[in-house]
C-alpha cells in the first residue's frame, strides 16, 4: 500500500518520534508566547484605536494597515534576515514569537476595536459621569462588555496563530 496511511510511514513516525515531539513542543511554546504577545498588542491597539485622540488612531491605523497588508512570511523574513543588517540579532525562537505575535496582534486589535464600538456610547458617557478616567472606564466597564462581541473573532485568530506557528522552529 502506498498512500498517506501506509504502514512504512507509521514505522518511520514511531522510529523518529523524538523529532516530531520536539516540533510539537516548539509549536506549543511559540504559540503560547505569540498568543500572549498578540493579545497584549491587540487589546492595547484596540483601545487606542477607539479613543478620541487622533494621534492614537493614526498610530493604530499605521500598525494595523502595515502589518495586515504584508504577508507573515515577509515579516518573519525581515526579522530573521533584515534585523541583523541593523545590528539586531534575535534567536530563532524570538523571531517566531515576535513575527507571529505582532502579525496576529493587528488582527486581534481590529476585533477588540469592533467589540468596543459595539458597546453603546452611553456606557462610556455614564462612566465619565461617575468619575472614571478613559483607561479605568475601558478596564472596568467597556472591555468586559466588548468581550462578548470580540471573543468569536479572537478565537478564530488564536486558531490561525497556532496554525501559523507550525512552520517556524
Amino acid at each position: 500500500m502506498n498512500g498517506p496511511f501506509a504502514d512504512y510511514k507509521w514505522v518511520a513516525l514511531a522510529h523518529d518520534w523524538a523529532v516530531f515531539g520536539e516540533g510539537f513542543a516548539n509549536t506549543v511554546l511559540v504559540s503560547f508566547f505569540a498568543l500572549v504577545l498578540a493579545l497584549a498588542l491587540g487589546v492595547l491597539f484596540g483601545v487606542l484605536g477607539s479613543s478620541k485622540l487622533k494621534s492614537f488612531q493614526v498610530i493604530t491605523r499605521v500598525y494595523v494597515e502595515s502589518i495586515q497588508n504584508t504577508p507573515l512570511v515577509i515579516q518573519v523574513f525581515f526579522l530573521y534576515h533584515g534585523l541583523p543588517h541593523l545590528g539586531v540579532m534575535l534567536p530563532i525562537f524570538a523571531v517566531g514569537v515576535l513575527g507571529v505575535g505582532i502579525y496576529h496582534g493587528a488582527y486581534i486589535s481590529e476585533a477588540v476595536r469592533a467589540g468596543i464600538q459595539a458597546v453603546p456610547r452611553g456606557q462610556l458617557e455614564a462612566a465619565y459621569s461617575q468619575g472614571f478616567s478613559f483607561w479605568s472606564a475601558m478596564r472596568h466597564i467597556i472591555l468586559p462588555q466588548a468581550k462578548r462581541m470580540a471573543l468569536p473573532p479572537m478565537t478564530n485568530q488564536a486558531v490561525s496563530l497556532i496554525k501559523n506557528t507550525c512552520a517556524y522552529p
